[in-house]
C-alpha cells in the first residue's frame, strides 16, 4: 500500500532537486528512478512473503505462491523506458534484451494482479462456519467490493494501454490503476489479518 506514496516523494524530489518535472507512466517505471530502491525492496519482499503465506486452504496456498511468483518477476526482470529520459537497463537477472525483459515484467504484473483479484473476490470470503457472525459477513462485503475496485484499476490499465498513455497532471492512467488496484488489495489484506473488524471475543461471565 506504501508503494505508490513512497516511490513518488523520493522521485518527485529527486527530479525536482535538478530541476526536472518527473512524469510517472507507471510504477513499474520508478525501476528508472532514484527511488528505484523502495519499488525493487518492496515488491521483492512482498513476493516472498506470498510464497511463504500458508491461507485457508491449499487453493489460498496456490495462488499465493503464484501471485508471489508474478511479484518477483515484477521485481527483477524490469520493463521497458517510457521515455527518452530514462535511462535505459541492459541489466537484469539474465542479462536479457530489453525488450524480452520488457514482456516477462508485463506478465509477471498481470500474473500478481490477477491472482490478487482471485484471492480476495472467492477466497477471502471463505468461512467454516454455517452461520458466519455479523463481523463475517461485513468483512465480506469489503472482500467483495474490494475484488471488484482491483478489477476496475486492471481495466484503467488497459485502457491506458488503448490510448497510448493518458496522463492527468503527471501521473498516467496506468499509474492510477496500479495504485488503486494496490490500495484496494491492501484493505481487505488487513481486514483479512484481523488488523481490521476483528470478531469480538466473547463476554465472560465472572459470577
Amino acid at each position: 500500500m506504501a508503494l505508490p506514496i513512497v516511490s513518488v516523494v523520493f522521485a518527485y524530489f529527486g527530479f525536482r532537486f535538478f530541476g526536472i518535472d518527473p512524469l510517472f507512466a507507471s510504477i513499474s517505471s520508478t525501476h528508472y528512478f532514484n527511488s528505484y530502491i523502495l519499488f525493487e525492496g518492496l515488491v521483492m519482499a512482498t513476493g516472498l512473503f506470498l510464497l511463504t503465506y500458508r491461507g485457508y486452504d491449499i487453493k489460498d496456498r496456490v495462488l499465493s505462491i503464484i501471485a508471489g511468483c508474478g511479484a518477483i518477476l515484477v521485481s527483477t526482470f524490469p520493463c521497458a523506458p517510457t521515455s527518452a529520459a530514462m535511462i535505459p537497463a541492459p541489466w537484469n537477472v539474465m542479462m536479457l534484451p530489453e525488450g524480452v525483459s520488457n514482456v516477462i515484467h508485463l506478465v509477471g504484473a498481470m500474473t500478481f494482479f490477477g491472482c490478487l483479484f482471485w484471492i480476495v473476490e472467492f477466497q477471502f470470503t471463505k468461512t467454516s462456519s454455517s452461520e458466519p457472525s455479523p463481523r463475517k459477513k461485513l468483512r465480506n462485503r469489503i472482500y467483495k467490493v474490494s475484488g471488484w475496485i482491483i478489477l476496475g484499476g486492471l481495466v484503467i490499465c488497459v485502457l491506458d494501454s488503448i490510448l497510448g498513455g493518458v496522463f492527468i497532471g503527471i501521473f498516467s492512467l496506468l499509474f492510477i490503476g496500479e495504485a488503486i488496484s494496490l490500495w484496494a488489495f491492501g484493505v481487505p489484506w488487513l481486514v483479512k489479518g484481523d488488523v481490521l473488524l476483528r470478531d469480538e471475543e466473547p463476554k465472560v461471565n465472572l459470577k
